[in-house]
Parts: structure tokens; sequence; C-alpha cells
């Protein structure tokens, strides 16, 4: 369906975003490395957590690629006007931040501080993530096709809990 094939978008788009992001998260580096502090351990684990969150991405987006024509419209008048409402304003934010040439951008990713620039990217991703969550719903493939990933789910859940350990080994240092 339309709903399934705009799902798609949406998660084509959340992937280029997790691509062009930094890998992880500079708050790791804010605490002095010692022998309960693993600044480097935290710093794999978070590569591999953006890692799987981007296989996962890419797992859901080529199921939802795949079977898009064995979707089926389930949704009353309003939900498919609210569906198309959610998928214009994905349009309208990645034509709106895609628009810039490339020289453009990256003499303004020269003048930026390279802090600003990982909250500006992690805030697209999030922000593409809750849309592609949302526009989801309008999807009737798209439980499958994260039941598809739901290992790469688990890892990920998995890394995340290890990462809040070491985490709290470092807050106690």
């Amino acid at each position: 369906t339309r709903f399934c094939e705009n799902y798609a978008s949406c998660l084509h788009n959340l992937e280029n975003a997790q691509r062009t992001c930094p890998e992880f998260n500079n708050k790791i580096d804010n605490f002095e490395e010692n022998a309960s502090c693993n600044i480097t351990k935290r710093r794999l684990i978070a590569e591999e957590i953006a890692n799987l969150q981007l296989r996962r991405t890419e797992v859901i987006q080529d199921c939802v690629k795949k079977n898009s024509l064995n979707g089926i419209s389930f949704l009353s008048f309003h939900q498919e006007h609210r569906c198309l409402n959610k998928a214009d304003k994905v349009k309208k934010y990645v034509s709106s931040h895609g628009s810039e040439s490339s020289h453009d951008h990256l003499t303004k990713r020269k003048k930026r501080k390279k802090k600003q620039q990982t909250n500006e990217c992690h805030r697209q991703r999030k922000f593409l993530h809750a849309k592609c969550d949302q526009i989801a719903m309008c999807c009737s493939i798209s439980m499958d096709c994260h039941l598809s990933a739901r290992l790469i789910q688990q890892q990920i859940n998995d890394l995340k809990k290890e990462l809040k350990a070491l985490k709290k080994d470092c807050q106690k240092s």
C-alpha cells in the first residue's frame, strides 16, 4: 500500500541520518579513564549499538519494500488522512534539511562547533525515528517486519544495559 511505501521511504531517510551521525555519543568522554571506568569499552559498545540500530533499520526497510504489495488497507478515512499528514511532515522535513548544497553545508559545518553538529544530527535522527514509528502504524506489514528484526533489537537492548552499568561505574569513581 502507499502507506507501506511511505514507511519504507521514511526508513530510508532514517538510515541516511544514522549513517551520517557520529557513531558514539561524546558524553562517553566526560569521565576520566581509570580501573573502574573503561571509556574505551564504553565507546566500543556505543559504536556497536549504533551499528546494530542501522542494521535493524536496514532489515525492516528491506522487509517493508519486499512485502509492500502484500499490505492491505485497514484504515478509516480519518486514519488515512492522519497517516498522509504524517508522511507529508517527514517529506517536508527531509526536503528542508537536505536542500542545502554540499558546499554550503560544509561551510556551515566548519563554522559550527562539533558538539552542536552532533546534537543537531542526533535531534534529526530522533525526529525521523519517532515519525517513522508513527507512519509504521499506518502500514499493515510493519509489525511483521519489526518481528523479523527482534533478535537485533534484543542485542541492542542487552548492549544498552551493559552501557548503562558501565556508566554507573564511571560515575562512582
